[in-house]
């Protein structure tokens, strides 16, 4: 796995410019703690007080910040060092697997969409949600190789375990009963 991940490294190094080398620093701060937080800090509040779905704001919440929690587990459980074959483009710090960005983004990005997806009606505009969720997952993923800071497996481990983590909030985060709207008359009163 080492040779084929530090091949991988070199191969992507190779791509590097400097307008791309700007743009996957944008790209990566998508995933960080800072820029999740201000996504699932609004997210919340537009599930909660716009929206009534206090399901959804609840998974928001569940999934970022489980999300960051598995990371700080497995990060301080393996310690895997980061690679040194080729220049870092970013400050980085701690360790390498798994990638905290690819785990966080899916389980953050993947749950928006999930639940963006259950308020719109149209096939194509839950697809088109879809995609742009993911397409901002892959771009993560891939900018935090491209930046020389991780290997290939760290991210597709980051991006497997979101994806785990992203099903467990929802199973955490289900609805127990019907809301009160869809209330029968046939209950006791």
């Amino acid at each position: 796995m080492n040779e084929f991940d530090e091949a991988i490294l070199r191969a992507v190094a190779q791509l590097r410019t400097p307008w791309l080398n700007r743009a996957m620093r944008d790209i990566t701060s998508l995933g960080s703690l800072m820029v999740i937080s201000l996504v699932t800090a609004t997210a919340f509040t537009v599930l909660w007080t716009i929206a009534r779905d206090r399901n959804g704001a609840a998974r928001i919440v569940t999934a970022a910040a489980g999300g960051q929690l598995l990371v700080e587990l497995f990060k301080w459980t393996l310690q895997r060092p980061r690679p040194t074959i080729v220049p870092y483009l970013t400050d980085v710090t701690g360790f390498s697997y798994p990638s905290g960005h690819a785990l966080v983004a899916t389980a953050t990005y993947g749950t928006l969409a999930w639940i963006a997806c259950n308020h719109i009606v149209q096939p194509s505009g839950r697809r088109a949600i879809r995609a742009i969720g993911w397409a901002i997952v892959v771009l993560v993923a891939f900018s935090r190789v491209y930046l020389g800071v991780h290997y290939m497996s760290d991210v597709v481990s980051g991006i497997v375990m979101g994806i785990g983590w992203l099903y467990l909030a929802a199973y955490f985060t289900r609805q127990t009963r019907p809301p009160a709207s869809s209330a029968t008359s046939s209950e006791p009163s």
